[in-house]
């Protein structure tokens, strides 16, 4: 089931996250470069204008979904992370699909992310969903400086 991400998920979420980070980063950022469980929670607490999402699965967060920068014209969705033991069952598409009818819902009409260059997994994931490659040079956000990124970008 897919929800909207409530403050009590928060410190679930967070460990997902990291979970999720010690697994599909491993080979791309150095572990001590990784952001701790509460780091991740923090960020899941910021001030943006956000949208976020949660996908429960037999009880526990199977995936977590968060948008920011909803109040402009250009939002971000700044993570998508499924569980390790989740990936693979479709979770991750499911997920994607909800966040880009909810972002439709709130009258955008297009989404970008950043993804770590070496990360072909992801990439591939979001090619097939109809994720371009932003054209031009821009600076990278802070929080996505570990490793080269690259920005995609789909309308919706």
């Amino acid at each position: 089931m897919i929800r909207e991400l409530e403050p009590a998920d928060i410190g679930a979420a967070a460990e997902l996250m990291f979970q999720s980070w010690a697994r599909s980063y491993a080979d791309i950022v150095p572990s001590d470069q990784h952001p701790s469980v509460a780091e991740h929670a923090g960020y899941l607490t910021g001030g943006e204008a956000t949208l976020g999402w949660v996908y429960e699965l037999g009880g526990q967060l199977a995936a977590v979904a968060w948008v920011v920068g909803v109040d402009g014209d250009d939002p971000e969705l700044s993570a998508l992370h499924v569980a390790p033991a989740a990936q693979g069952a479709g979770v991750g598409t499911q997920m994607h699909d909800h966040l880009l009818d909810g972002l439709r819902k709130a009258g955008k009409d297009r989404v970008h992310l950043w993804v770590f260059r070496e990360n072909g997994q992801a990439r591939d994931f979001y090619h097939q969903r109809g994720w371009r490659l932003h054209r031009a040079a821009l600076d990278v956000p802070d929080r996505c400086s570990a490793a080269p990124a690259i920005r995609l970008d789909k309308a919706l």
